[in-house]
């Protein structure tokens, strides 16, 4: 398990400065298991700049990532 400020330090670095941007501090510390449950639990989507379509579209490719 890593925290979600350690999880979206493996996205590139645009994308993990603004999921760092949208998540309460706080939450930073939370754990999760998977980069993907990160993103989806540490921030609400609509609430961001980027907008639920956009984390919407990472978290696809990180997981056509996995079954690749």
């Amino acid at each position: 398990m890593k925290t979600s400020q350690e999880w979206f330090h493996e996205l590139p670095v645009d994308i993990s400065d603004w999921a760092i941007d949208n998540t309460n501090p706080a939450n930073l510390e939370e754990e999760y298991e998977t980069l993907q449950e990160a993103i989806f639990n540490s921030f609400t989507w609509n609430d961001t700049p980027q907008g639920a379509t956009f984390w919407q579209g990472v978290v696809d490719q990180l997981e056509g990532e996995v079954d690749a």
